[in-house]
């Protein structure tokens, strides 16, 4: 997810705001999650804070949203964010460390495709996704599987980095190879900065 804070919500209102995100971490349900503020963006759209979660399962997320905590924060924080964007993918393997280390910087990236494309070429962007980071264990890629809250975002990933100087050396993906297949100028990329100090992980 990520979220767009509104501009006349004072500090007062967003301070507890991810705290009380984070604490979400603790239900059964979540095998990792984090929030925080953006650190770079790449894109036209104004975020400002992503919040990034893994779930063993989709009856597990549907667990998670439903379970009454969630809504609570939900109630008491959507007024201050101005826009919400949200993408649910499967990914296309299991990372071997599920909650990355502390210091750690996390790259997302969304694109559009453009109308009609085929699963054969969705497959064929992912790949190409994928071998910008050739043997790391913490990149994932899929399709989104949630369309009505992801403002037309169909391809998702989120790749993790030792530190913002390893996320620099990572190479974009090549757009050339499959830019007839997507939307111009509606890639969105950022990067989130972990703090230096363990996440809550049930």
């Amino acid at each position: 997810m990520q979220g767009r804070s509104h501009p006349y919500a004072c500090y007062r209102q967003k301070l507890p705001c991810l705290p009380a995100l984070k604490a979400l971490a603790t239900f059964d349900e979540v095998l990792y999650l984090t929030a925080g503020p953006i650190h770079r963006l790449r894109s036209n759209s104004a975020f400002t804070h992503v919040v990034h979660s893994r779930y063993i399962s989709k009856e597990d997320l549907s667990a998670y949203l439903a379970h009454p905590q969630h809504v609570r924060v939900l109630h008491n924080y959507l007024p201050i964010w101005e826009d919400i964007l949200v993408v649910d993918y499967i990914a296309d393997q299991v990372p071997n460390t599920l909650a990355p280390p502390p210091g750690s910087a996390a790259k997302l990236t969304l694109l559009k495709v453009k109308e009609n494309v085929s699963d054969e070429a969705k497959t064929e962007i992912m790949e190409v996704i994928k071998e910008t980071s050739p043997g790391t264990d913490q990149i994932t890629v899929g399709e989104n599987f949630s369309p009505v809250r992801a403002n037309g975002f169909s391809i998702a990933s989120v790749a993790y980095f030792k530190d913002l100087g390893e996320m620099e050396t990572h190479k974009e993906f090549d757009k050339e190879k499959v830019g007839e297949l997507m939307i111009p100028l509606l890639l969105s990329s950022w990067c989130l900065l972990l703090p230096h100090k363990k996440s809550q992980v049930s």
